[in-house]
């Protein structure tokens, strides 16, 4: 098969098994509609805030292997940067937008990791480290302000993936990865927008 078969498959892949809700599902099989609950995402976050950690840990684990999976085969296959890019993105936008459930989805950073561990193990480990710090730094910090979990891990998240780019820098020295980086953080911050509403709004409510 010529490699543009080949994309096209992968990109369909891509984006079938990003939409692929896992949150959902095990939040179904337990009686609750997690599009109902919380920050009504199907993600990790909101999985543990309505089911506890262990089946908030086991979906953001299932949600890396995920996202890493359609990535992994796009890199056995394809040459170009660029075509594996496209199969990043559309993982990613498959599970922010699972067209099974109106598009509305998780935020993307589980699907994002299981991406960068295929891309890169060493950009993945020294990012994973500073967002593991600053997590702790948010947790100290922030606790006098009474800030929910959900928004700790919004706010880490949105300052922990703004700086990708110079890791990817450092990891690949090449500009191309260094744009894709930062098409991947658009998306991110657009998928945590209401987060981003949401903590202002508090911050604003609570200073005032």
């Amino acid at each position: 098969m010529e490699e543009i078969g080949w994309f096209i498959l992968i990109l369909l892949f891509s984006y079938f098994c990003g939409s692929f809700s896992i949150g959902f599902l095990i939040a179904e099989k337990k009686g609750i509609d997690i599009q109902k609950v919380g920050s009504k995402a199907t993600g990790a976050t909101n999985v543990s805030r309505a089911l506890g950690f262990k089946w908030g840990f086991l979906t953001f684990v299932l949600d890396i292997i995920k996202g890493g999976l359609p990535v992994f085969f796009a890199t056995l296959v394809l040459d170009a940067n660029w075509m594996i890019f496209c199969a990043a993105i559309l993982t990613i936008l498959g599970h922010i937008f699972p067209y099974q459930l109106s598009f509305k989805g998780g935020k993307g950073v589980s699907c994002l990791i299981g991406i960068l561990l295929v891309l890169n193990l060493k950009v993945t480990l020294f990012w994973g480290l500073t967002w593991f710090l600053i997590f702790l730094i948010l947790l100290f910090v922030i606790r006098a302000s009474k800030a929910s979990f959900s928004e700790k891990m919004a706010a880490n998240n949105l300052l922990t993936i703004w700086y990708l780019p110079v890791f990817f820098w450092f990891g690949f020295h090449s500009l191309d990865w260094v744009l894709f980086s930062v098409i991947l953080i658009g998306i991110i911050y657009f998928a945590h927008r209401e987060n981003i509403k949401r903590i202002i709004k508090t911050r604003v409510r609570r200073i005032s």
